[in-house]
């Protein structure tokens, strides 16, 4: 698996609001067409887009969702909010 863990800082939250988009921590090898193949798969909704970035806890993917999806009820199903 690619996907190590959801990621939930403030800015995440924000992103949930403002972009329909969640973060999550990804191994450092991950490439954007394997985290968006996974990630579909586990939260069974459509992702439009992804950006990747290191940072201090790793590699973080930002996905944003399409939107019939809502980035809200997906975190709550998975237990970040």
């Amino acid at each position: 698996m690619k996907v190590i863990s959801p990621y939930a800082t403030e800015k995440t939250f924000a992103l949930i609001d403002s972009e329909n988009s969640l973060q999550f921590i990804v191994e450092r090898d991950a490439r954007k067409e394997e985290i968006v193949e996974e990630l579909e798969k586990l939260l069974d909704a459509r992702i439009d887009k992804v950006t990747v970035k290191i940072g201090k806890k790793g590699k973080i993917a930002t996905v944003k969702l399409a939107s019939e999806y809502s980035a809200s009820d997906i975190a709550t199903r998975i237990g970040v909010m």
